[in-house]
Formats: C-alpha cells, sequence, structure tokens
C-alpha cells in the first residue's frame, strides 16, 4: 500500500514501512507500468493482489489494513473487480 503525504509517500509491505520523497503521481506513473496496483483514493494505492473484500467505502487488505474508497476512483476498483470475478468464473 503507498499512502500519500504531501511531497513524501509512505509505502507499506507485509513486513516493512518506507518514506519516500515522492508525489502519489509520480509514484502511480511508476507502479501504473507494472498493472498490479490500483489508486483507490487521492491519498492511497493498493497492490490488487492484497484485496481480500470490499465492504461500503471501505477496502480491505490482506494484512488487516482498511484503505477508504474515494468516490473518484470508486468506479475503476469497481470495474477491476468486475473483471476479476469473470475471469475466475471461466
Amino acid at each position: 500500500m503507498v499512502e500519500g503525504l504531501k511531497n513524501y509517500v509512505k509505502i507499506t509491505t507485509t513486513t516493512q514501512k518506507h518514506v519516500a520523497y515522492l508525489t502519489m503521481r509520480e509514484m502511480e506513473n511508476t507502479l501504473n507500468a507494472s498493472g498490479d496496483f490500483i489508486r483507490v483514493h487521492k491519498s492511497f494505492i493498493i497492490a490488487k493482489q492484497h484485496i481480500q473484500r470490499v465492504a461500503g467505502r471501505t477496502v480491505l487488505l490482506t494484512n488487516h489494513l482498511e484503505v477508504p474508497i474515494g468516490e473518484t476512483f470508486r468506479q475503476d476498483l469497481q470495474d477491476y473487480i468486475a473483471r476479476r470475478v469473470i475471469l475466475s468464473d471461466r
């Protein structure tokens, strides 16, 4: 998970936390190349593989973190989940 902190980002892995001098836009551009991450809020980018479930306006991750879903990013998340469900049914 990446959390925006003005001109810094806090990167949380399953075992470590790091702070880097980057903007969310720079981090998002870097992570989008892999396709493994999705922005769900103006302040949060998460790893797709760690999404456990969506409950209301919150995404629950495998490491028991809860991340808010921003209105601007809700449709992209819903589209991703719908594609994932359709692919898993095949």
